[in-house]
């Protein structure tokens, strides 16, 4: 553990029970947060990313979910040992989460200004009259235009674009210390989902917040993290800082995500690689690397045993291709196709 981590996940298992029997979602994840750095968690769908911090938020739905072991340590607590009122207590006001879909999300019986105002009231103590000056306040900060007739409007009057600024805005009342930010701009346009990731940016540069952002898209990855935790399976395959995943990654999967990114300046001669095959059954997961299936440079060992953690110069990979006793030819095969994915 990280003395300067905000937040410390280490060895996190979930499972979950269902008519054909426990799907193992998480297999060990870990990693950290420091305060004011943004953490994004990449990789398919079903790969657990979601499914990671509603664990550690006490989200999960119980049954069929179940955290089977490991630890999230959040300043110096335990989120997965808390009582249930206790976590309800720091949800909103240390650590806030903005969800995939915000029409889904928000309230539609409530009007804007009350459910975010609910917030101030719950977590800060304030007064409605108060909450609702503090409202006007922070729909301005998220770049609302005419904040205090927005107040009064329910969310099915408002864009798609502005529903996640009112989420953001909800997240973001208590001022809180890490915020978790799933999916923000799946269902947006190129345009919005460009202003939504300009204005975490700033909010992040401004409240020294720490963000995770879970997504599939490293094109938005590039633009607004520090560092990445590429997922697979339930498990994080690699960690890096954002320079050297892109410019350098280890593990076969990130170079497999990286080959599937478009590249503009390389219009009509920049073939996008598509990685063969499925992910594995997590009903009866792999003994070896999870991956092993579908690496193209997968060797014998990789489907009979875990891969070793190895450091790298800003994180780590899970991946037998960089172990000392494997083949030269196969360690520069994968450099080659990191060069010219």
């Amino acid at each position: 553990m990280q003395q300067e981590s905000l937040l410390h996940v280490e060895n996190l298992v979930v499972d979950f029970k269902t008519y054909g029997g426990r799907v193992a979602a998480l297999r060990g994840v870990g990693f950290d947060v420091a305060p004011g750095e943004v953490l994004a968690i990449v990789g398919e769908s079903g790969s657990g990313k979601s499914v990671t911090c509603q664990a550690m938020m006490g989200l999960l739905p119980v049954p069929p979910g179940r955290v089977v072991g490991g630890r999230a340590v959040f300043q110096g607590a335990d989120l997965l040992q808390l009582r249930p009122h206790e976590l309800s207590a720091l949800r909103g006001r240390d650590i806030s989460m903005i969800f995939q879909d915000p029409l889904t999300s928000l309230n539609p019986t409530m009007t804007i200004g009350d459910q975010i105002a609910e917030v101030l009231v719950k977590h800060r103590k304030l007064s409605k009259k108060s909450a609702l000056a503090e409202t006007i306040e922070i729909l301005r900060l998220v770049q609302i235009p005419e904040a205090e007739r927005r107040l009064s409007q329910f969310p099915h009057e408002f864009s798609g674009g502005m529903r996640q600024r009112i989420m953001i805005a909800i997240a973001l009342a208590c001022r809180p210390k890490l915020l978790i930010a799933d999916e923000p701009t799946t269902a947006l346009d190129v345009t919005i989902q460009g202003q939504i990731l300009e204005l975490l940016k700033n909010l992040k540069r401004d409240m020294g917040m720490a963000i995770i952002l879970i997504t599939h898209d490293l094109g938005v990855v590039a633009q607004i993290a520090d560092r990445v935790a590429v997922m697979y399976a339930g498990q994080i395959v690699e960690t890096g800082g954002v320079f050297e995943i892109f410019k350098s990654p280890r593990h076969p999967y990130t170079v497999g995500l990286k080959s599937a990114i478009p590249n503009p300046s390389l219009f009509g001669s920049h073939e996008l690689v598509s990685i063969p095959g499925s992910p594995p059954d997590l009903f009866s997961p792999p003994s070896g690397c999870g991956f092993a299936a579908r690496c193209l440079v997968a060797m014998e060992v990789c489907g009979s045993y875990p891969p070793p953690v190895i450091q790298t110069p800003s994180g780590y990979a899970r991946c037998w291709l960089h172990h000392s006793y494997a083949p030269a030819d196969l360690a520069r095969e994968v450099a080659i196709e990191r060069a010219t994915c």
